[in-house]
C-alpha cells in the first residue's frame, strides 16, 4: 500500500503530469485559493516556499500561550510580525492574544493580502495592521524599529515533498531559507522571539541561530520530512525547535515541550 502511494506521488510529480494538473486548478479550480496555489507554482516567483496559502484562526495555541506569558511583562504595544500571513486568519489570531499589539503582515500572494485587508479591515482603521506584499523581510521600511516576536508557521516547507523525494532542491532550497531566516532574524529585538512550526527545514541548521535560545520544542508533525543543508532528507525529524529568543536571553531554563 505504501508502495502504491509513493509511486502516485511520484507520477503526480512528473514535470509534464505536475504541469497539467496545475493548468486545470488554475483554469477550472474551484476555489480561488485553489487557483491562486496553482497560479504561484506555476509562475514560480523568486523565494517561494509554500504556495498553498491554508490557514486558521487560533491554529497553535500552545504556542500564543507561551508567548503570552513570555511577554506578559513587555511594555505595550507589542511589535508583532507574521510571515506568509496569507488571508489574515494568523494576524487575526495574534490580534486576540496580543490586545492592542502592532501587527505587520508580509505575504507573496497580493490576492491573499486583499483578502486579509477585507477580513481585518478594522484593525488597519484603528492604524494597527501594516500589510506588505513581498518574499522576504526585506520589504519591511529602514525605520530601525524590530519586533518583539517574528512569525513564521507552516511556511517554510512545500506540500509536494509530502512524498518525501531523497532531495528537497527542485522544489525549494535551503540557501534560500537561510537568506530569508536570516532576515527575518535581524528584525528581531534582543530579547525577542523568533517562532517556526512545520517547516521542511531546522532553524538550529542556520548560522543565525547561533545568536538564539531555544525556548520550546515540539514534535515534528507525523510524516513530515526534514532536510539538511546539503537538501538531502534526514532521518531523524523526531522534534524542532518552534520558539527561539534572541540573546541576550531572560530565562536559563531549558526548552519546554509545547502541547499542540
Amino acid at each position: 500500500m505504501r508502495f502504491q502511494s509513493r509511486l502516485h506521488s511520484y507520477i503526480r510529480m512528473l514535470p509534464g503530469v505536475r504541469r497539467l494538473r496545475l493548468l486545470h486548478s488554475l483554469y477550472r479550480g474551484s476555489t480561488p485559493e485553489e487557483r491562486e496555489t496553482a497560479r504561484l507554482q506555476l509562475q514560480a516567483p523568486d523565494n517561494l516556499f509554500q504556495p498553498s496559502g491554508f490557514t486558521k484562526v487560533v491554529r497553535h495555541p500552545a504556542l500564543l500561550r507561551f508567548l503570552q506569558a513570555e511577554l506578559a511583562g513587555q511594555p505595550r504595544p507589542l511589535r508583532l510580525l507574521s510571515f506568509g500571513c496569507s488571508t489574515g486568519e494568523e494576524l487575526a489570531s495574534l490580534s486576540i492574544s496580543f490586545p492592542d499589539s502592532l501587527l505587520t503582515g508580509i505575504d507573496i500572494s497580493p490576492q491573499r493580502l486583499t483578502s486579509a485587508g477585507h477580513t481585518l479591515s478594522r484593525l488597519q482603521h484603528d492604524g494597527r495592521l501594516t500589510l506588505l506584499c513581498g518574499s522576504s523581510a526585506a520589504v519591511l521600511p529602514e525605520d530601525g524599529k524590530l519586533f518583539d516576536a517574528v512569525f513564521a508557521l507552516s511556511v517554510f516547507r512545500h506540500h509536494d515533498l509530502w512524498s518525501r523525494p531523497r532531495r528537497c532542491d527542485r522544489l525549494i532550497r535551503f540557501a534560500d531559507y537561510e537568506r530569508t531566516v536570516t532576515g527575518l532574524a535581524q528584525v528581531v529585538r534582543p530579547g525577542g522571539f523568533y517562532c517556526q512550526i512545520f517547516s521542511n527545514f531546522a532553524f538550529h541548521d542556520t548560522a543565525v541561530a547561533a545568536g538564539f535560545t531555544p525556548r520550546a520544542t515540539i514534535r515534528q508533525y507525523p510524516g513530515m520530512p526534514l532536510y539538511g543543508p546539503d537538501n538531502l532528507l534526514r532521518s531523524d525529524p523526531a522534534q524542532e525547535g518552534v520558539i527561539y529568543q534572541k540573546h541576550p536571553a531572560t530565562a536559563d531554563s531549558p526548552p519546554v515541550r509545547l502541547i499542540p
